[in-house]
């Protein structure tokens, strides 16, 4: 996402924006709108208590929504299942993706040190594994994973099974997801190196 320096002006009766980039920016309003990479943002302006006519009021673009269209996202391939990330955690407070896992795909039990992991499901059937055994997980179904639980999962149906993934912080989870991508690129990796490259992350398998 690029974001654009704003400085913002209270010329009293109104707010004037320079930018670097004054396409972007539309009058003297008091939300100015900013087309981004991945969406339209809003920016508040906010006025400087005894602030003087022609001050700078504000030097960054505060960025208050959101609006990302449907296409959007970096899209990673994990293993043969494409996840598509949402939601960055570098920008935000937790990571948000769309993950799409073919039938036969799974995921073996393991562990997150620093991460609580949710899942939403969207479409298909979800087999989860734990020590408590397997469960269904069907679309509509929320599932909560406490960083320190085991869990794995697996879509055993005939169809594709999609559904988010939330993890919070997220900033472990969502660099192995992109190691994974790089890696898988050279060919498939042997449990071994999952194994490795989860460890350097804070999951542990098995």
């Amino acid at each position: 996402m690029a974001v654009h320096s704003v400085t913002i002006h209270d010329m009293g009766d109104g707010l004037e924006v320079a930018s670097a980039k004054p396409e972007l920016f539309r009058g003297e309003v008091r939300q100015v709108r900013a087309q981004g990479e991945d969406g339209l943002w809003i920016v508040r302006p906010f006025r400087r208590p005894g602030g003087r006519r022609g001050e700078p009021v504000q030097t960054i673009m505060d960025v208050a929504v959101c609006i990302a269209a449907p296409e959007t996202g970096e899209t990673l391939d994990v293993f043969g299942a494409a996840m598509v990330v949402k939601a960055d955690p570098a920008r935000a407070s937790f990571l948000l993706a769309e993950h799409i896992v073919p039938p036969g795909y799974a995921v073996p039990p393991h562990v997150h040190d620093t991460d609580d992991e949710y899942f939403w499901i969207l479409d298909g059937v979800l087999t989860l594994l734990g020590n408590g055994g397997e469960s269904q997980a069907a679309p509509g179904v929320w599932i909560s994973l406490p960083r320190g639980s085991r869990h794995g999962f697996r879509n055993g149906g005939p169809a594709p099974v999609r559904f988010l993934v939330l993890c919070r912080p997220g900033l472990q989870a969502v660099e192995m997801f992109r190691h994974f991508d790089r890696a898988g690129r050279d060919g498939a990796l042997d449990p071994a190196e999952i194994a490795a490259i989860a460890g350097q992350y804070g999951v542990s398998l098995g």
